[in-house]
């Protein structure tokens, strides 16, 4: 799995980088909630006033950083997703006829379909969160060393609020889920003609024009699970 961080190294950095920021400025907002609660502690309008802007646009920037954090994070799982299934479908494609034939062609069609899936999900995901929580946990363990325990009330009415706004956008996730299953539909049933005229294709030598062809639906596959994973996470 190292290989394909190595070969999407930049993408693999930038999400790194991103996922990093976007740590610490979910921590970071708690600086500027205490000053807001300080503010209106000591009945300072003026200065409630500027830290609440300051507040807002935090809030903005946040979502802005969360939304690249999101972006990234599918690319990066997208491309190395299209990479393992290219990369083991030329395997199989360019097998021997009777190792081919040891096995049925559902066995393939489930390790392209579901096994890269649960890879990518388990492995690649699973290994940015870990960095992310590992972030926001220092981060938050040195930031409660100065900032008011208030805080934590207003950190749990920011997050009731963020929870209000994201659930406004289940209609659209229904629409991108249906357009992901209708294309995986398609994506299977392409699997399940290609390997099935395996003999077809060594005989006139199509391997490279099947991978290409491949390649291609794997990308638009990718394009639509992309859509909808990027709304489950808004």
């Amino acid at each position: 799995m190292n290989r394909y961080f190595i070969k999407y190294k930049y993408i693999t950095i930038i999400t790194l980088f991103i996922v990093f920021i976007s740590s610490l400025m979910s921590v970071g907002g708690a600086f500027i909630l205490s000053d807001v609660v300080n503010s209106a502690t000591l009945l300072d309008k003026k200065e409630l006033a500027k830290y609440i802007y300051i507040a807002v646009f935090y809030l903005i920037v946040l979502r802005c950083v969360g939304k690249l954090d999101n972006y990234f994070q599918n690319e990066l799982v997208d491309k190395i997703s299209v990479s393992l299934r290219k990369d083991y479908f030329s395997a199989v494609i360019n097998e021997n006829r009777t190792v081919f034939h040891n096995k049925t062609v559902g066995n393939y069609m489930s390790v392209i379909i579901n096994d890269v899936d649960i890879i990518t999900s388990s492995y690649v995901s699973f290994l940015l969160s870990i960095v992310a929580s590992i972030v926001a946990v220092c981060a938050a363990i040195i930031s409660m060393i100065y900032i008011n325990p208030l805080l934590l009330g207003f950190s749990i009415i920011i997050g009731i609020i963020y929870i209000l706004i994201s659930s406004s956008f289940s209609k659209k996730l229904i629409r991108y889920k249906d357009q992901w299953k209708k294309s995986l539909e398609l994506y299977t049933n392409q699997i399940k003609d290609l390997l099935s005229g395996f003999d077809v294709i060594r005989d006139f030598s199509l391997q490279n024009k099947t991978i290409k062809m491949f390649k291609e639906d794997s990308e638009k596959l990718g394009e639509y699970k992309k859509n909808y994973a990027s709304k489950l996470k808004t």
